[in-house]
């Protein structure tokens, strides 16, 4: 009987501690879908139509404040050409704010993509930006933004799509394994109990 009550004792001691856990990660997981996160992307302006438009997006919870965005050298070279070149025109702005769902977008030169498409220079692209108005800009988000080329075709990049499934995979992932280890332990009480 004494066995019972020690074995019981520890499992509500572990699923206290699991409960505590779970609430810092519901706290976070809150805290994330609030805050602001910027993210680059290549979209076709309308489904066969041939244009493409970089998209800077805001997919967080609330509005961004002073973002900066800007072009991260990869495997290219300084002397930044075609489609790169573009690019690093149209961000060359500071945004004193992107409302939470807010887009800014840019039509791409379609014969400067074609071009650039056998040069193998990849796009990434970075965001600078503050969550309050009054705030430094303090947060960084990053997108490859590398356009994709299928039997000559260009694609679509899915980096938003990808860019937020990255993110909940791994709260999902902890979340669930949290959510079995609670159930397992819930077993062992009423089975110790018992």
């Amino acid at each position: 009987m004494e066995e019972a009550v020690v074995i019981s004792a520890i499992a509500t001691t572990v699923i206290a501690l699991l409960t505590l856990w779970n609430v810092l990660i519901t706290k976070r997981l809150v805290e994330f879908q609030l805050d602001p996160c910027i993210v680059f992307g290549v979209e076709q302006l309308e489904s066969g139509s041939g244009i493409f438009c970089l998209v800077m997006r805001n997919v967080g919870g609330s509005s961004a404040f002073n973002v900066r965005p800007r072009v991260i050298p990869k495997n290219y070279s300084i002397e930044i050409e075609g489609v790169l070149k573009d690019i690093r025109t149209y961000l060359d702005n500071e945004w004193p704010m992107i409302r939470a769902g807010q887009a800014v977008s840019w039509v791409l030169d379609d014969k400067k993509l074609s071009k650039d498409r056998n040069t193998a220079n990849g796009i990434l692209l970075e965001a600078v930006f503050a969550k309050t108005p009054t705030a430094k800009s303090k947060c960084t988000t990053t997108s490859d933004v590398s356009p994709s080329w299928t039997n000559g075709e260009l694609l679509c990049n899915p980096g938003i799509e990808r860019e937020l499934s990255s993110r909940f995979d791994q709260i999902t992932k902890s979340i669930d394994g949290l959510a079995e280890e609670i159930r397992s332990l819930t077993i062992s009480q009423k089975e110790s109990a018992k």
